[in-house]
């Protein structure tokens, strides 16, 4: 896969990325590099008893999940810089 500028720049359009002509550039050159890298690893042979750890059942061993009792709300909230409707309140950072 060959990433094109145009290609590029959508992308950073995407992420909100404001990026110069000369970014633009060197992140083509950057992703293009990084994409060969990746289809390269997976070329790569994978040593035989490998697939079945991925690709089948969970392999987790650890330990049970167990159920704790969380912090009481109103302590967690008497460290809020700001709350509302007994939650964080955040600044807005996503435009509608």
């Amino acid at each position: 896969m060959v990433l094109t500028e145009e290609k590029v720049r959508a992308l950073a359009a995407i992420a909100r990325l404001g990026i110069t002509e000369e970014e633009l550039t060197a992140l083509t050159i950057a992703l293009n590099r990084t994409c060969q890298y990746i289809a390269e690893i997976r070329e790569a042979p994978v040593p035989e008893g490998i697939t079945e750890a991925f690709g089948g059942e969970p392999t987790n061993t650890g330990r049970e999940d167990q159920v704790l009792p969380s912090w009481p709300r109103e302590a967690v909230l008497r460290n809020a810089p700001e709350q509302a409707n007994l939650c964080f309140q955040t600044p807005r950072i996503l435009e509608d």
